[in-house]
């Protein structure tokens, strides 16, 4: 509650902000049933100030105080995106409401026949502007609510279902503009990561690796071109980068990842994509230092087959051999467990000719990287 609340506490929630470029504010907001009514209404336009500095969306609870909820909305710099938790407010309202930006949630009281002020509401808001609350309610009751705002409106219940998940898609892909992710390693796996979440919509990407393109990365790696041969690989991925999403903000490091490595950056999300089991273990300390959640390729030369790729826990792997290694270095170190991308398919030494190396090809990295990227966005996005 805001009388909790200590004299450093907006600092503490701009460096959050600072620090995860996903997270949005809430929940915030008004309820005149507590004595602190007045400490609220402080906080409460703080943080709406917080939120359009930052451009973050808010999420908004209010109780019995729409009068003074509105009196602030109006008079502050609003924030580019409100979430109204369990909307209670009379559907006059809802115009104005939309102007600024709003989106309305809905919990089990419109299918109350008798809570007309939440029907009436729910018929006033624009079909693309309903959410569905989910913490308020057991899963098996979010179909019902679903269906009786259908009803409420008059549209078909698979309409209805289609139009509320465009609208959590759409905030889906607020959460990927605001998100920054890390790819370490942008060579054969790291590469075809980085593609898909430039692609998918991510706005900020840092790419860390300290070596250049050769011609016989060709073969494997996305970044590497005739025209690229010889550049740092960091310098070709953030071009890249820009070329795919002129918006994106890119952060190129041009180093070896190690145990002294200190960059001054705060990731969403990591991903592993480096060859050196040193080096990885590095960084898997550097992310659980910062709480930075993180997945990491395993072995993905000297196979063949995408079909066995999988996803899963390190301390769960098994059969590739540099995964081996990695699980016996996370139990002596006490690290925690954490996803990876790794191959059931057995290392193919005898697919090379006599005196020559086989590699990887590039079936095998390109799943690796996009495997990746999808843990990426998933935990992003919040769909485990």
């Amino acid at each position: 509650y805001v009388s909790d609340l200590h004299d450093d506490w907006d600092s503490e929630l701009i460096n959050a902000l600072a620090t995860h470029h996903g997270l949005m504010i809430g929940e915030i907001g008004l309820d005149k049933n507590h004595s602190d009514f007045e400490l609220q209404q402080s906080a409460f336009c703080r943080q709406l100030q917080i939120a359009h500095d930052m451009q973050r969306a808010v999420h908004i609870h209010c109780v019995g105080a729409w009068g003074k909820c509105m009196d602030i909305l109006r008079a502050v710099n609003l924030p580019p995106v409100m979430v109204f938790h369990a909307f209670s407010g009379a559907p006059e309202l809802v115009p104005e409401l939309v102007e600024m930006g709003a989106y309305f949630s809905f919990g089990a009281s419109v299918c109350d026949k008798n809570h007309l002020r939440s029907r009436a509401a729910a018929s006033a808001v624009p079909v693309s502007r309903v959410l569905v609350e989910s913490d308020m309610v057991s899963p098996d009751v979010i179909p019902n609510i679903v269906a009786e705002i259908a009803h409420i409106r008059g549209v078909d219940l698979e309409q209805m279902a289609e139009i509320i998940e465009a609208g959590y898609k759409g905030r889906e892909e607020q959460k990927l503009k605001n998100a920054t992710v890390m790819v370490v390693g942008c060579g054969a796996v790291g590469s075809f990561a980085i593609e898909a979440l430039a692609r998918s919509g991510v706005g900020h990407i840092v790419v860390v690796d300290f070596d250049v393109v050769e011609e016989s990365n060709i073969n494997r790696q996305i970044f590497a071109l005739s025209s690229t041969i010889g550049m740092p690989k960091v310098d070709v991925a953030a071009s890249r980068i820009r070329d795919i999403n002129p918006d994106a903000d890119v952060v190129a490091i041009n180093t070896f990842f190690d145990d002294k490595t200190n960059i001054d950056v705060h990731p969403d999300f990591v991903i592993d994509a480096i060859d050196t089991i040193d080096s990885k273990i590095a960084l898997y300390k550097w992310c659980v230092s910062r709480n930075i959640p993180f997945a990491a390729s395993m072995g993905a030369a000297l196979k063949i087959d995408p079909t066995q790729i999988r996803v899963g826990r390190i301390l769960k792997t098994s059969v590739c051999p540099l995964a081996s290694r990695v699980r016996k270095i996370v139990r002596d170190e006490k690290l925690p467990d954490f996803p990876v991308v790794y191959s059931t398919e057995c290392p193919n030494r005898t697919a090379a000719k006599p005196g020559r190396v086989f590699g990887s090809v590039a079936m095998i990295t390109g799943s690796f990287g996009l495997r990746l990227a999808d843990v990426a966005i998933k935990n992003i996005i919040n769909l485990h």
